[in-house]
């Protein structure tokens, strides 16, 4: 079978590649084509000298010989219709660009698979966005489920809200939630860790509640360090200022040099008011840390409350404080060995490779 991957609209293989995020991403593809799974897969991104860099990692033997790289053109034309030819089965990487999928499947007659790592609309409306790209993601994603074969989603409550607003049969939905590399992402006993230092990694940005989180850290006296780029850093910083906490900010970080930061900390926090399927906390319990979230949506779905993780019971500063206070209080050892065991037994690539293995059958043989 050979597979065609529509990339994130805009994105390019050589943003991939200068985000960190190439060397995890390509992992699932092409433990495909080692299976046997895919034959073939290609990659239909944004950059215009994708193809070139393409080449030269494969020479470099940093990427599998049978995956193929293409730039989108700006309208559908000949010559991508020409590639989609030679594939059986089509995918989005996210709901961004969909678009781009749904023609192509229009032009070559060819099933399509929406999947998503998070649903773009629901995280729109807690962001400050126009009622226009509101309307316009609302539409997109319309068009893309009503046009779709099979669609795939990161978490259960993801897939019962698509369920319910498109109307999608749950035979033609499947829950594969984002993949870990364990063999990347695992404990690192050997590193002395920050006995008083609370680790956050993502977006500076409101939904995920640092205002609340810093407030916390003040709380039980412990210092935060913040991994991440985003719009509010100079508020966080002003805010953490002038309520005494103690707060640093690392920047950004490339995906395969966080598995050396994480394991230098024995805590890590995720204080979001709401997620999808947040990878830094899938990636923190790989590596053993005590994790601790908020009681909602994705974050809930993955951390058991006192026996892989903790739970605060709100969103508000002391629900946050308290359940950090509660992490500290108990023993760190049977938390860690539970977190690092949910990780490889529902997260690992293994499995998830699994997974999709099924589903391109169910695909097979339906064509």
């Amino acid at each position: 079978m050979k597979l065609a991957l529509f990339f994130t609209f805009g994105l390019s293989l050589k943003q991939w590649l200068d985000t960190g995020l190439f060397g995890r991403e390509k992992l699932l593809y092409e433990k495909l084509l080692h299976k046997q799974v895919l034959s073939k897969v290609l990659w239909i991104t944004y950059g215009t000298e994708d193809s070139k860099i393409a080449e030269q990692l494969k020479q470099e033997g940093k990427l599998h010989a049978d995956i193929e790289v293409i730039k989108i053109p700006g309208l559908f034309g000949v010559p991508l219709k020409n590639f989609l030819q030679k594939v059986d089965v089509l995918m989005t990487n996210q709901m961004s660009g969909s678009w781009s999928a749904v023609l192509a499947k229009k032009t070559a007659k060819k099933p399509l698979i929406i999947r998503t790592g998070y649903t773009w609309s629901r995280l729109k409306e807690s962001q400050n966005t126009s009622v226009l790209k509101k309307i316009f993601i609302k539409r997109a994603e319309t068009f893309a489920y009503k046009n779709c074969d099979l669609a795939v989603l990161s978490t259960q409550s993801q897939a019962e809200f698509i369920k319910n607003r498109f109307k999608i049969t749950e035979e033609n939905i499947y829950v594969i939630p984002n993949y870990i590399d364990i063999n990347l992402f695992k404990p690192d006993s050997s590193v002395e860790k920050y006995p008083d230092r609370l680790l956050y990694v993502g977006r500076i940005s409101k939904e995920k509640n640092l205002f609340n989180l810093v407030s916390a850290a003040a709380q039980a006296d412990m210092q935060l360090d913040v991994y991440g780029a985003g719009s509010l850093r100079k508020e966080l910083k002003d805010y953490a200022d002038r309520t005494n906490a103690r707060l640093t900010f690392k920047g950004s970080i490339a995906n395969n040099l966080l598995p050396q930061v994480m394991n230098r900390y024995k805590f890590f926090v995720l204080p979001s008011l709401h997620e999808s399927l947040p990878k830094s906390l899938l990636e923190a319990m790989a590596c053993g840390l005590v994790c601790i979230g908020t009681d909602v949506t994705g974050i809930n779905e993955v951390i058991s409350d006192g026996i892989d993780g903790y739970l605060a019971e709100n969103t508000d500063s002391n629900s946050i404080f308290e359940a950090i206070k509660k992490a500290k209080s108990n023993p760190a050892e049977s938390i860690c060995s539970s977190a690092v065991e949910t990780i490889k037994n529902k997260y690992s690539l293994e499995y998830i490779v699994g997974e999709y293995s099924r589903l391109l059958e169910k695909i097979k043989n339906a064509c």
